[in-house]
């Protein structure tokens, strides 16, 4: 049901624009509409990735190891720049401490890229990304501006295919925390979600010290 409804409001814009082709009288709206089409065919091929790479994840034959040394602030630092670029109206704000934990490099990319991805997405103004040494073991925060997250919504945003609207139309992190849900708790970290002071939503991923290296 959820690849269904994920997988049909894409394919009804497609068939929305190549209608509206039909009646172009300028090629700049020809042009439009193309584009328009070319997002939805970007959208179709991430779902289908997403579903691949999380039914890879939960697959009880799939062997992942998970004893590699990860720098996970070089991580967080990497995949942060990769974004800023993509936002130049988003300010990045940092406090990141230089730490390793063992798990997964692939897997703990995907994660951090996910959390990331929806911070910049859902941002106003103001990203926020730390990486710190606590009681408890490694924390890394992200937390964003945006419309944040209704309490009652807390427990049921990282369950696969439920997707939350925002205050943006259209928007929603669909399965990507259910990704990230799936990847912390295969390296036996934990997974917190609430609202940030920033006024958004606030992602944090607890490693505890049997992990960290």
């Amino acid at each position: 049901n959820g690849i269904s409804h994920d997988i049909r409001t894409p394919i009804a814009r497609l068939r929305f624009a190549l209608d509206l082709t039909r009646n172009c009288q300028t090629v700049e709206a020809l042009r439009q509409h193309i584009q328009d089409m070319d997002m939805d065919l970007d959208e179709l091929d991430q779902l289908i990735k997403d579903w691949l790479f999380y039914a890879g994840l939960t697959s009880t034959a799939k062997q992942i190891t998970f004893d590699t040394r990860v720098e996970i602030s070089s991580l967080l630092m990497e995949k942060t720049n990769s974004f800023a670029p993509m936002y130049p109206n988003i300010r990045v704000i940092s406090a990141i401490e230089p730490l390793n934990v063992l798990g997964n490099q692939r897997l703990l990319s995907r994660c951090i890229e996910n959390i990331l991805s929806n911070a910049f997405k859902f941002a106003r103004n103001d990203v926020s990304v730390g990486a710190e040494s606590t009681k408890e073991g490694i924390a890394i925060t992200i937390e964003d501006d945006g419309p944040g997250i209704a309490d009652a919504s807390l427990e049921s945003i990282v369950q696969p295919f439920v997707k939350l609207r925002s205050q943006a139309p259209g928007e929603s992190y669909g399965l990507g925390l259910a990704i990230v849900k799936t990847i912390v708790k295969q390296h036996k970290a934990e997974l917190g979600a609430g609202n940030s002071k920033l006024g958004g939503a606030r992602f944090t991923v607890l490693f505890p010290h049997r992990q960290v290296h």
